[in-house]
Formats: C-alpha cells, structure tokens, sequence
C-alpha cells in the first residue's frame, strides 16, 4: 500500500483587477441660514464606500462624495459642507461564490463653483480599484510512504499566505484650546490627514501607529472676536487582532482613513473649549509567510509500474518587502490672481499614484502630490485665501529579479509635508513620501498529487539481464540510471562502491536490474 502524504498551500488567488472611472455631483442651493458666495476661499471633499455587494457576477457600490467649500459671505467667512450619495454597478464576470472584492477609490478631481451667490456646482470624479481575489488550497506530495518505490525530492521556495482579514482601529481624542484661545461658536473648516503611519508584525496580533494631524478654524462664540484657527498631532498606537501572525512573516496592509468626525464638546467646566474627534481607520490586511519546502518531483517503482499524477501548482515567492522613501522640494507661485502671504495657516498634501511600470531592474513609480495651502494676505477685504498646486514625483524601486509579470503592491503615504515662505509670494514646499513595497514573483510548478499503478510487462522483464555494464552519459544522474533500469540508487551505489551520488560522463559502472531479478 503506497501513501502519499500531501501539504497544503494557502494561497490567495487575483482572479481579477478592475479599474473604472465615475462621474458623481450635482448643483446645490445655499442653506438659507447662510450668506451669500461673494469669493471661493477654497474646498474639500472625500469619498466614503458604504458598501460593496455583488450580485450574479456583479457588485453594487454604494458610497458618497462628502464635500466642503469654505467661502467669503457679505461680511466674513462662512462654511458650506454636504454630501451626494451614488450608486454604480460594476462587471464582474469572473466572480464565484467565496471570492472576496477588495475597493480601493481614489477622488481625482473634484471642482465646486458658484453658479451664482446661492447656488454653487459639485462635480468630481472617482476612482474606483476593484480586485477579485480567492483563497485557494495548492496540494503538494511531500513524503512517501511504501515499499518497492523510489521518489526524487526537490527545495521549493515560496511565500503563503497566513492571515487575510479586514478590520478597523478607531481613534477618539479630545483636543484642547489654548488658554490664549477664545471659546467656540462654530468651526469653520478642518481636516484630519494620517501621517507616519507604521504597522509591526507581533504574535498573533498588529501593532497600527501614527499620527492623526488636524486642523481646525472656527469661528469664536463672540461674534466680534476675528477666527481662530489651530493645528493639533495627535500620535496613535493600538493593536489589532490577528492570530495565526508572527513577527517575522511579511506585512501587507492598506490603510485608508475612513468615517470621521469632529464637534465643539464642554470641558467639565461647561464651557465648549475642546473638539471631540472621532476617527476610523480601514484596514485591508494580509500577512505571508516564507517556506521552504521539499516537494516529491519523480517517482518509480522497482515491483510494478508506477506512474505521478501531476497538475500544474501556482505559487508565489518573495522578491522584495521594504519601505522606500521620496523626497520633495519644489517652489510654488501664488500667482498674479493672488495677493502676498503674511502667514501660513495650514498645508495639506495627498498622495496618488499614477502609473507604476516594471523596469529592468526594477520599479518606476510615477504620482503626484496634490498641495493645497491655506494661508493670511495682504488683501483686507478678503484675507485669507488658498493656493493649490499638483507636484509630480518620479521614484525608481530596485527590485533584483523582477519580472514582467510579478505582483507588485505600493501603499504610498505622507510621511510629513510642510510649506515655507520665501517671499511674498512663493512658496517652498518640502514633502516625504513612503513607498511600502511588496513584490512577488509567480511561480507555476508541475507538483505530484496522485499516483497511478499497473503490474510490469512479463515479456518486458524476461527480455532484460540480471546485471549489464554501463557508460554514464553526458547530463545523466544517478536518479535518472536507476529509474531507467527499475532499481535504486543505493543498490547502484553498493555494488560499484560509490561514496556519493555523483557521476561522471563516460563512468563505467554495473547495474543490477532488481525488477528482473524477481522472476528469477
């Protein structure tokens, strides 16, 4: 009876990638509780994915554009903010029942003007990354366990997945005023970006850290005292959940900044001198593992024919796991359109990725860094104004060994960014990006997973010697001899008193031909 023990694979299947491109606005009146539009200052806005549910080889995307203006009203400045929902239904012929749909969304390109002074237009284009994966089981033979069979082993170095999840880490923290502060009335503007962000393999667990940086201009409680603004770094540090994790496997983890939120809230005194801010961070995880494993690559036998099953393996292997950094430095103009800066309020910059192509030595990451800077004029009847500007940035990765065909994964994020004047109106921007890196190569490998059996030919073995003398050829192993003869290497070594399985072209050597020997 002939076992054939098997190792089971994890491997996570990209069934299939899909990139597409909506168009979501509509015109919006003013609030009747707010002033008319006399002059943009400038806007925001965001993409929240509600949900993805697919649907006989389709997938329904809910989701809304979150949007805000920040504008000069008859006698100071004002906010407008809202949200337009959308629905799209995207094609997905290849999606089966147990794949999973990772979204990924980008906002290119978002525009809001005024129509007139209550009316103003949102239009914006989303980005839509949609990938169809599956996690699939490869089957392998490792070992075998049987008399009269031989079986030829070879190393296989290949990376497998170990943990594949998502889940959430929140963050909720008070921010302070400044005792020189005044209260809060209302808030005007803010946003909350991630930077620095880092993620450690622990076990069985994650460790998620970083910093939230938020930026708030409100508008004080006395009407006559002029607005504030203030920035706050809030550091994060948490754990998540994630068994089957140790600290030398290999991190694959996006993280997107989702819902958030951010209130006036009372001190314990009752007075509104604190925002309460309400975070959510996304996160796609997958972990993998390196292994190093011997794989059954032949088999014969010496009492009955015995033939390998073999079905074609796919497998993945690491090329290269690291965090590159891309440094930027480039003057802006405010342009004739735009007065002197007297003072920087806030700078903000987001990453996209463009284009990634596969180089002959490894990666060109082409992107843009979208710059929007809030700052004081010169301008009396409007003084605060902003200045937005894309920077492109080109960065090479080296990745030895990489192929046309090698998965690649770039989470790109903003490690800090930060403008300076250097005159009255220009501007230097200085900004670090990060370039988490993961590449795989693909692998296909013909892997054994079953064995078929059938008596020898009688005719076959009275026709062959007990024992003939041979000249090995040029390119021929041992294995390969003792295959072709139906005996065993160690009884090929015994008789001609070999140390080693290694052989020369033109070696003499005596073969016992042990299936033959059984009719004897």
């Amino acid at each position: 009876m002939i076992e054939l023990k098997k190792k089971n694979v994890h491997m996570n299947e990209r069934k299939m990638n899909k990139l597409m491109q909506i168009s979501v606005g509509e015109d919006v009146v003013i609030s009747d509780t707010k002033p008319d539009v006399e002059a943009m200052i400038a806007s925001q806005g965001d993409v929240e994915i509600q949900s993805v549910t697919p649907q006989n080889g389709k997938a329904a995307v809910k989701g809304k554009l979150l949007y805000g203006l920040l504008y000069e009203g008859p006698e100071s400045v004002h906010r407008a903010q809202g949200e337009i929902p959308f629905e799209e239904i995207v094609n997905l012929e290849e999606i089966e029942q147990g794949d999973s749909i990772h979204m990924d969304w980008d906002l290119d390109d978002l525009q809001i003007s005024a129509i007139n002074s209550r009316k103003i237009s949102v239009r914006a284009v989303v980005t839509l990354q949609i990938t169809v994966e599956r996690l699939t089981d490869s089957e392998t033979a490792v070992e075998l366990i049987g008399e009269n069979v031989e079986y030829l082993k070879k190393p296989l170095e290949i990376t497998e997945i170990v943990v594949h999840k998502k889940d959430i880490y929140r963050v909720k923290e008070d921010i302070e005023l400044g005792q020189n502060k005044p209260d809060i009335g209302q808030i005007l503007w803010e946003s909350v970006n991630v930077q620095g962000l880092e993620t450690r393999l622990m076990q069985d667990k994650i460790a998620v850290s970083g910093e939230l940086v938020a930026f708030i201009m409100y508008q004080p409680s006395q009407l006559e005292t002029p607005m504030q603004w203030l920035e706050a770094v809030i550091p994060f540090r948490g754990l998540i959940e994630a068994e089957g994790c140790q600290e030398e496997m290999i991190p694959q983890i996006s993280v997107k900044l989702g819902h958030k939120q951010l209130e006036p809230k009372a001190d314990s005194d009752g007075e509104l001198r604190m925002f309460a801010l309400d975070a959510v961070l996304d996160l796609d995880i997958k972990v993998y593992q390196e292994m190093k494993i011997d794989v059954i690559s032949d088999l014969y036998g010496t009492a009955s024919v015995m033939e390998p099953v073999r079905e074609p393996g796919h497998y993945e292997n690491l090329l290269i796991k690291n965090d590159s950094k891309c440094k930027i430095n480039q003057k802006i103009s405010l342009g004739e359109q735009n007065t002197q800066v007297m003072q920087i309020c806030n700078v903000k910059g987001m990453v996209r990725i463009e284009e990634i192509s596969v180089t002959e030595d490894g990666l060109q990451v082409d992107g843009i860094v979208n710059v929007t800077v809030l700052y004081i004029s010169g301008d009396d009847k409007c003084p605060l104004k902003s200045v937005s500007q894309i920077i492109p940035f080109t960065h090479n990765i080296s990745v030895p060994g990489i192929q046309e065909d090698s998965l690649y994964f770039i989470r790109p994020g903003m490690e800090s960014i930060s403008a300076n004047m250097v005159s009255m109106n220009e501007l230097e921007i200085k900004a670090v990006i990060s370039l988490d890196t993961l590449v795989l190569n693909q692998m296909e490998e013909s892997v054994i997973t079953g064995i078929t059996e059938r008596p020898f030919d009688l005719e076959m073995l009275e026709e062959m010697p007990c024992m003939v003398g041979y000249s090995v050829q040029k390119a021929e192993s041992l294995w390969d001899i003792a295959k072709e003869n139906f005996t065993k290497i160690r009884t090929i070594m015994e008789i001609n008193g070999l140390s080693s399985e290694k052989v020369e072209p033109g070696q003499k050597i005596i073969i016992v031909k042990e299936a033959s020997a059984m009719l004897q």
